[in-house]
């Protein structure tokens, strides 16, 4: 009999490991892709125009992904989880495939992102919503956010890995060959989903659901879910833009080459989020999932206004490496926000709506976060007041999340009294 089969705790850190390493590969693509097609929108628009285009490209990505959210339970139901994320991966990389190659054959840039943003989101809602059950299916942790925090260090390496390779990379070759890279990448995830059974069950869907209703429900129903959406919310406004619009702030700030300076404070930010687990741990001694992502939040506002300050005052390769010291702590703060916020919607209502409760609080999180790189791409577009943009992001997200903090200890005190 083999070491795998007898020793049930060995299985489990054998079955985690190839999870692990194929989401690692999955993210190392989808940054190199990130990094492609903004950077192809970006050069499409010029210096006066790129980063309104870039912001086009990712609002259509994130209406798309926002959409297909409600649907993803349903199909849960209907096929299983594994199944569901398996068909929508796969079907994610033939997508990007095929814009990296309608690219690479000359045709017109803006036209095939354009084309294809509404695809590439409407898979990587569908993933996006599945990933956390399955972590913790795959990792068997107790806690949604535990396994978050655990593949924040998967992540944050695949992160790193991905930026200065693709910006590297990219600096050099055809943009398109960055699409088709994360075609491939996406693979091994979806086949180590569908082939390797987890130690742990996945919670699935009970009902077929009422898709639009249910949420509608949900969030009613539910003031901690209620509370989870609005943090998520906060933070697509306030924090998601930085990363996805990087290319377009770092030619704002006139640094060349400009995918490799995009590519080293993607880096930075991987890097950094290795170290969420340190946060998470420390925010959460004494507090509910909800109340230590509102101060991890506060303090992510912190870093923003670091990165604002230093952008009035530094220039050039100084501000560069500034940026690059702060995003270690943007990085940390921002994945432990994440996984503290998606912890506590997922556990809202129990483990057995895990899957609803994400996708309703995703939905509401994606139909927010166009607005946020919209309003971002116009600022810097129309006033290229890069630094003031993030600190008065960073001061929203200051009081957003104290505020919210404020509230959760009020309704404790008044539930503990009542």
């Amino acid at each position: 009999m083999s070491h795998v089969s007898s020793n049930p705790a060995g299985a489990l850190s054998h079955v985690a490991r190839f999870y692990m390493a194929a989401t690692a590969v999955s993210v190392v693509g989808s940054v190199i892709a990130l990094l492609a097609a903004t950077a192809t929108a970006t050069a499409a628009g010029g210096l006066d125009r790129g980063a309104m285009y870039a912001g086009v490209y990712m609002a259509l990505v994130l209406v798309a992904s926002a959409l297909a959210l409600p649907y993803a339970p349903r199909y849960c139901f209907r096929l299983g989880t594994r199944r569901s994320f398996a068909g929508a991966q796969s079907l994610a990389a033939i997508a990007w495939l095929l814009a990296g190659t309608l690219l690479l054959l000359g045709v017109a840039p803006m036209p095939v992102l354009l084309v294809a943003a509404p695809f590439f989101g409407a898979f990587a809602g569908t993933t996006t919503v599945l990933k956390p059950a399955l972590a913790k299916a795959y990792l068997a942790t107790p806690r949604v956010s535990t396994s978050q925090a655990r593949m924040s260090v998967v992540s944050g390496v695949a992160w790193a890995a991905g930026a200065m390779a693709g910006g590297t990379l990219l600096n050099s070759v055809a943009l398109g060959w960055g699409l088709v890279i994360n075609g491939v990448l996406s693979m091994p995830l979806a086949l180590i989903v569908l082939r390797i059974t987890p130690t742990v069950a996945v919670h699935e869907p009970v009902t077929r659901g009422r898709p639009w209703h249910d949420i509608r429900v949900a969030l009613s129903e539910s003031a901690p879910l209620r509370a989870a959406t609005v943090l998520g919310c906060a933070m697509t406004l306030f924090l998601f833009p930085m990363v996805s619009l990087i290319v377009p702030i770092t030619q704002q700030l006139r640094h060349e080459p400009l995918l490799i300076g995009a590519g080293l404070l993607i880096a930075t930010m991987g890097i950094g989020e290795m170290f969420s687990p340190l946060i998470l741990r420390a925010l959460s001694a004494g507090r509910d999932e909800f109340p230590a992502a509102t101060v991890s939040a506060a303090l992510a506002g912190g870093t923003l206004i670091a990165f604002g300050v230093t952008s009035l005052v530094l220039s050039d390769v100084p501000e560069l490496v500034a940026w690059a010291i702060i995003g270690l702590a943007l990085g940390a703060l921002n994945y432990a926000t994440k996984a503290l916020a998606i912890g506590a919607a997922a556990e809202s209502r129990g483990p057995e709506q895990a899957t609803r409760s994400l996708a309703s609080c995703m939905l509401v999180v994606g139909l927010f976060a166009p607005i946020g790189v919209l309003a971002w791409s116009l600022l810097i577009s129309g006033f290229s007041a890069v630094g003031l943009l993030l600190l008065a992001c960073g001061c929203g997200t200051i009081v957003l999340g104290l505020l919210l903090n404020h509230n959760h200890y009020r309704r404790a005190s008044r539930a503990c009294n009542g």
